[in-house]
């Protein structure tokens, strides 16, 4: 899997859980979209940390393994670390013109 297919699942499937917790909530508390009828913005920060391996066998592009996915072998291999953020508003609610 590519890094980009991996961040943006994750993101969506973050997403549809917390609409989903929203949804079967007895209460207000996940995601506030408002305080006392004032809305609120506030970004929550996603922080991906993802170790990225440059091998002398090759191959182009950062790809994303789970652990079995990885082949056993003798290789020379650099490890380097990435980590980011991106910043999501779980708390705002959805108006019709951006569903």
């Amino acid at each position: 899997m590519d890094l980009s297919e991996f961040v943006a699942e994750t993101l969506v499937e973050i997403e549809k859980g917390v609409r989903s917790a929203r949804s079967q909530s007895t209460g207000p508390w996940i995601a506030l979209g408002t305080v006392g009828m004032q809305p609120v913005w506030r970004a929550e920060k996603v922080t991906f940390e993802v170790a990225v391996t440059t091998s002398a066998e090759g191959g182009g592009g950062i790809k994303v393994f789970s652990f079995g996915e990885v082949k056993g072998g003798v290789s020379r291999e650099a490890v380097n670390r990435i980590t980011f953020n991106v910043p999501v508003f779980f708390n705002s609610i959805p108006t019709e013109e951006t569903n």
